[in-house]
C-alpha cells in the first residue's frame, strides 16, 4: 500500500498512473489520468468482495530517488466472483 515500504525517498501521496497513454484514450479516459492512495483503496474495497485473489508476483520494481519516480510489474492470479481464474498483468508508474 504505501511507497515508503519500497523506498524511504518516495513520499506517501505519490500519484499512480496507467500507461500506455493509448489504452486510456481507447477507453475514453484521459491520457493523463492519474489516482492517489485513497481513490485506489477506495476501488479496491468495493471491488475485494468479488475478487480472490490467489497469488501476486512483483517484478522489474525500479525507483529513482532523484526524480521521486518508480515502476513495477505485477500479475496477479485472481478467482472472480462466479468465474474462472484469471491472470491480470499490470505496470505500474509512480511519480510524486
Amino acid at each position: 500500500q504505501s511507497p515508503l515500504l519500497v523506498s524511504s525517498e518516495i513520499s506517501p501521496d505519490c500519484l499512480r498512473y496507467i500507461a500506455p497513454a493509448s489504452f486510456l484514450t481507447s477507453v475514453d479516459a484521459p491520457p493523463d489520468f492519474a489516482f492517489g492512495m485513497a481513490t485506489w483503496e477506495a476501488q479496491y474495497v468495493n471491488e475485494a468482495r468479488f475478487i480472490g485473489t490467489k497469488s501476486v508476483n512483483i517484478t522489474h520494481l525500479v525507483v529513482d530517488p532523484k526524480t521521486k519516480t518508480g515502476a513495477a510489474r505485477t500479475v496477479y492470479i485472481d478467482n472472480l466472483y462466479l468465474a474462472n481464474e484469471v491472470s491480470l498483468d499490470v505496470s505500474w508508474f509512480v511519480s510524486c
